[in-house]
C-alpha cells in the first residue's frame, strides 16, 4: 500500500516528445498535477525537443531512453529496470510503441496499475493491431 503522507510516485511513458497532440496532452497532465500528492516521472522512448524543456522547467524528472529503433526490444528491459527503481503506483502510456513497451515493462517491474491511451486516428497496420490486442490484456484501461 502507498504511503499517503508523501507524494505518490507515478510514471508516464511516451514514444517521443516532439510537439504533437498526445505529447502536448501528456505535458498538460503532468505539469498540472498537485506535486504535494503526486511525484511524476516521464520516460520518453526517443528524442528530445521543446516539450522536454517545458517538463524540465516545471521540475518534472524526464528520462530519454534513447531507443535506436521502434522495434528494439531491449527498451522493454531498460524501462522495466527504471520502473523497478522508481516503484510507481501507476504507469500511464501514450502512443503505440510506448503502449507496447510500457505494458510489458510495467508487468515485468510489477507495477500494480497500468493505463494505456490511444490518441491518434491514423490507419494502423495489422501487425500493430495484433500486438495491441495481445498486450491490451496487461492493462486496466
Amino acid at each position: 500500500m502507498a504511503d499517503l503522507t508523501r507524494p505518490i510516485p507515478i510514471a508516464f511513458c511516451i514514444t517521443g516528445l516532439q510537439p504533437g497532440g498526445a505529447e502536448r496532452a501528456l505535458v498538460q497532465i503532468v505539469t498540472r498535477l498537485n506535486r504535494e500528492r503526486w511525484a511524476p516521472v516521464v520516460y520518453s522512448l526517443s528524442g528530445t525537443g521543446p516539450l522536454v524543456e517545458r517538463l524540465e522547467e516545471a521540475g518534472i524528472p524526464t528520462e530519454i531512453l534513447q531507443v535506436r529503433s521502434a522495434w528494439d526490444v531491449r527498451i522493454i528491459r531498460k524501462l522495466a529496470q527504471k520502473l523497478k527503481v522508481q516503484k510507481p503506483l501507476l504507469l500511464q502510456t501514450f502512443l503505440f510503441h510506448a503502449n507496447l513497451a510500457g505494458r510489458l515493462a510495467g508487468r515485468l517491474a510489477g507495477i500494480p496499475h497500468i493505463v494505456s491511451g490511444i490518441r491518434v486516428s491514423e490507419k494502423r497496420k495489422n501487425g500493430h493491431l495484433l500486438l495491441d490486442r495481445l498486450t491490451n490484456r496487461l492493462v486496466e484501461l
